[in-house]
């Protein structure tokens, strides 16, 4: 799991352990002030999600052509 963390810095580094002990191996990181985090990961799932509807088009458009993949 990667975790983008937003919010008080001390705060951070007091939770520090937590976090790496959820994440996968470097999965986290200290964004910024609060809603940082959560902000990047939005533009994160923005541009995961845009890439997968991206990929399901193309596979509609292949498979109406019957070509074969």
């Amino acid at each position: 799991m990667s975790i983008m963390i937003g919010g008080d810095k001390k705060a951070f580094e007091h939770t520090e352990s937590l976090f790496k002990d959820l994440s996968a191996p470097g999965g986290y990181k200290y964004i910024g002030p609060g809603g940082s985090g959560h902000f990047a990961k939005m533009v994160h799932n923005a541009i995961e999600y845009g890439m997968m509807e991206a990929i399901a088009e193309g596979l509609e458009l292949v498979k109406k052509d019957h070509i074969e993949i």
